[in-house]
Parts: structure tokens; C-alpha cells; sequence
């Protein structure tokens, strides 16, 4: 490995993956590649009990390791070139358990950092309350999420470069199912140049009749399917790139003028 231009990485643990991950970004050259992806898994957040004690263990080594990171990648004039987005599969609870824990939940909120990312900013919807009446509070404070992983990684995949629509669709299957709600590049990074193809028009509500043996919404996959077949009247209507979204049961869909 080369050596790297900081002394930062000290210690053992997370910062020893950042340490590894700076050797191989510069060493980028030696091995013939233009684009990474690196994944680093810190455990420990499962925190069902003693969380104040956990966290502020945990949050400091992260702290340490993202500092060290940064100040490596500025070092080598890679700073702008880099982006450290920090996911977990699940939230947390809001209200605590017996425990001085929480317990698994669904919406979280993450974030991202890097030498381009236009930061600063929360995106996405903010809980508008917390009480229990509030339709995306399912209990103790357990939130349905507003924006989806496909939203934040569209924008991140245009950044890296994917700018085919077929080859974000391979990236990312399901982007189809949020229509024009997702984030851009130009929503995330300061040079960022993308929109989403079919998003920059007009919007259209169309009003179809299904009939269904018995009252229920429909599923994930017939709104796929009404989508489908909602895209190929307005590519014939309008002979443009449309995209296709059911919100309340209502179909939507937007084109470019």
C-alpha cells in the first residue's frame, strides 16, 4: 500500500478501514481504475438498552475516522472527488424502552459528506409531528419514511456518472416506482448538471376505472402495471419521455413538453 499524506489514522477499528480505504484511492493509478465503491459496516447501534453510554462511544470513533478521512483526502486533492453517504437498513424508535434503549423502527434520517456535496441542507420531508395522531407515526415514534434509498442514490449514481436511463434502471430497479420524486445531482452537488429525463414538463392526473373483486387499494405491482400502460398513451399523446406515479390511488404522470 502507498503511504499516506497525513498521520491521522491512529488507532484501531473504523479509522483502520479509512486508513486502507485513503491507500487504495491513491493508489488508484497503480491499479488501472477511474471509480470505487467502498463499504465499511460499524456495528454496535443495535442499541436496545444503556444507548446514551453506546453512542458516545461509537459517535466518537466515528467522528475520529471521518475527520481523518477527510483531512487524507484533501491531502491528496481528492476531496472533490469523493462521497461518504452513511445508510443503516433500519431506524429507531423514537421514545425510549424500559431499557434506556430504542427499539427497531422504519424511517431514519442519514447523511452524506464530500468535497462536492452541496451540504448544509436537510432533504426530504421533516416529520411535521410527533404525536401519535400523525398519519406517518405508526407508534413510539416510529416513522414512515418520506424519501426513498432510490431518491438519494439516483442522484449519486448521475455524480458517478450513470447517465443512461436503461443503465439506472439496471442500477436501480425500483427508481420507476417514485416517479418524479427523486433527487438529482444537481440537488445534491454544486456542479451537478442532471434533471430526471420526463420530470421538467408538464404534469398530467388521468382518471382510469379498474375493476376489482372486492374494495382494497391496489398493490405495488399493478400500479406498476397501470404505469406501464399509462406511459405508452402519453409517449403516443405526446411523443416525449414521461414518467409515471400513483399518489392516492390518483395516476400522475410528467413529460416534457
Amino acid at each position: 500500500h502507498p503511504p499516506i499524506n497525513t498521520t491521522s489514522f491512529i488507532g484501531q477499528g473504523t479509522i483502520s478501514y479509512f486508513k486502507l480505504i485513503s491507500q487504495m484511492i491513491k493508489a488508484h493509478t497503480v491499479r488501472n481504475v477511474n471509480r470505487d465503491v467502498f463499504f465499511v459496516r460499524l456495528g454496535g447501534f443495535d442499541a436496545h438498552s444503556d444507548l446514551m453510554n453506546r453512542l458516545k462511544t461509537s459517535i466518537a470513533d466515528i467522528n475520529k475516522s471521518f475527520d481523518a478521512f477527510r483531512a487524507e483526502m484533501i491531502a491528496q486533492s481528492n476531496y472533490d472527488k469523493v462521497t461518504v453517504v452513511m445508510a443503516s437498513e433500519f431506524g429507531r424508535t423514537i421514545t425510549p424502552n424500559s431499557g434506556g434503549g430504542t427499539d427497531h423502527a422504519w424511517g431514519g434520517n442519514y447523511f452524506m459528506f464530500g468535497g462536492g456535496v452541496k451540504g448544509g441542507r436537510i432533504l426530504g420531508e421533516y416529520p411535521k409531528s410527533f404525536l401519535d395522531s400523525d398519519p406517518t407515526n405508526i407508534g413510539r415514534g416510529r416513522l414512515i419514511p418520506t424519501t426513498s434509498w432510490d431518491s438519494v442514490w439516483y442522484g449519486i449514481f448521475q455524480w458517478y456518472g450513470v447517465e443512461n436511463e436503461d443503465a439506472m434502471k439496471s442500477i436501480l430497479p425500483n427508481h420507476g416506482n417514485f416517479g418524479c420524486f427523486l433527487l438529482t445531482d444537481i440537488d445534491l452537488y454544486r456542479d451537478g448538471t442532471h434533471s430526471i429525463p420526463g420530470c421538467d414538463g408538464v404534469a398530467l392526473s388521468f382518471d382510469i376505472t379498474t375493476v376489482l373483486n372486492e374494495p382494497r387499494y391496489l398493490t405495488g405491482q399493478e400500479q406498476n402495471k397501470i404505469c406501464e400502460e399509462v406511459l405508452k398513451i402519453a409517449m403516443v399523446e405526446t411523443g416525449q419521455t414521461a414518467k409515471c406515479l400513483i399518489v392516492g390511488q390518483k395516476i400522475i404522470v410528467n413529460y416534457t413538453r
